[in-house]
């Protein structure tokens, strides 16, 4: 229990930093019938992160790394060696979430 207590507590306190501020690129990979971590979230993140971008599993829930390890850590490391931005570019296997 104290895995989910210590996560509320961190989600319920400011960060010390606005997530408008995050410059760096960030995919967000949700499974859409992910009942730990609502959907919600993730499009959330997608929005106020400015240079971010929301791919979606629709048959997936909460354990998408899991299922896409090899999908997301490919794409991980793409990202890495190219540098390049977050949005414009699709992740293997999931949906890219409209914008």
């Amino acid at each position: 229990m104290g895995g989910l207590v210590d996560e509320w507590i961190a989600l319920s306190l400011p960060w010390g930093f606005d997530l408008a501020e995050v410059t760096v690129p960030v995919v967000v990979w949700h499974g859409e019938l992910d009942d730990m971590v609502r959907p919600a979230h993730g499009r959330f993140f997608s929005t106020v992160l400015p240079n971010a971008r929301l791919v979606l599993y629709p048959q997936e829930g909460h354990l998408v790394l899991l299922e896409h390890w090899d999908e997301i850590l490919a794409a991980v490391t793409t990202r890495a060696k190219s540098n390049g931005p977050a949005s414009g570019r699709h992740e293997p296997g999931g949906q890219a979430a409209p914008q």
